[in-house]
């Protein structure tokens, strides 16, 4: 059970303002055209039209990561994630990505388009001929700012949390990055988290499975993770990953 905050995001704007004037005392000037966005990208939260709570980050390579679920009361119920790549452009985008349903399921494929503006996207999504518009904003707040390099330091110490299979796990992370943990069912793995080198607050994620039990025993995960303040002293660590071959979905979620 957990609950991403929303935070700001950090477009580039271009636009123009031009004016003339004439003399004998009159002047003209032309409406400054809307701006243009020349790219999404940011942290976004909102719903579907099929009531389902959606929270996603578009990063500055135009890949996508979204959890969705169920609101309750301040936290999400998570039902699975998404990932997949976002082509954005003159304020319009269009996205395909892999649906991976929370515990187990099989991978869905599904595609979208809309419009998007510096603290918006909004559009529909279709997955198995079904489907559904959304509506994603990006409030102010000081929680979680995107356009900032993430720092090691936010996420270094002992995390318990859940895993998106369902079971419980532990995860220690190192002042280099490096991390071991343990699942509630007797998988063991390591990794790494990195910040980004673009410089946004996000961290890339290396995730290796031990031997069995794992359910993926000797196989590599790749993915994000976000660490994010929630005030009065607690923070929340978010991963998420895919294996390749086959493409399975994993995530972790604490607060501490």
């Amino acid at each position: 059970m957990i609950k991403i905050r929303p935070i700001s995001i950090t477009m580039c704007l271009i636009g123009s303002l031009m004016g003339c004037g004439g003399g004998g005392g009159s002047s003209a000037t032309t409406t400054p055209p809307a701006p243009v966005i020349a790219k999404a990208q940011g942290l976004f939260q909102g719903t579907t039209s099929a009531g389902t709570s959606l929270e996603g980050i578009v990063l500055d390579d135009g890949s996508f990561w979204g959890l969705y679920g169920t609101q309750s009361g301040n936290s999400l119920l998570i039902n699975g994630f998404d990932t997949g790549q976002v082509t954005s452009s003159n304020n319009a985008f269009s996205m395909t990505y892999t649906d991976f349903p929370n515990p187990g399921g099989s991978s869905i494929q599904g595609s979208g388009s809309g419009t998007y503006t510096t603290t918006s996207l909004t559009g529909s999504i279709t997955e198995n001929g079904i489907t559904q518009s959304f509506s994603l904003t990006s409030p102010q707040t000081t929680a979680y700012i995107y356009n900032t390099p993430a720092v090691i330091s936010t996420v270094t110490g002992t995390w318990s949390g859940s895993l998106l299979d369902g079971e419980t796990g532990t995860v220690t992370v190192m002042a280099d990055g490096t991390f071991v943990g343990i699942a509630s069912g007797g998988c063991a793995y390591s990794g790494t988290f990195a910040p980004r080198p673009s410089g946004v607050n996000v961290f890339n994620v290396i995730l290796n499975f031990g031997t069995a039990p794992c359910l993926l025993p000797g196989q590599s995960a790749t993915g994000i993770a976000l660490s994010v303040s929630l005030g009065n002293g607690t923070n929340e660590l978010i991963v998420a990953g895919t294996t390749s071959s086959p493409a399975v979905g994993t995530g972790f979620f604490a607060i501490r």
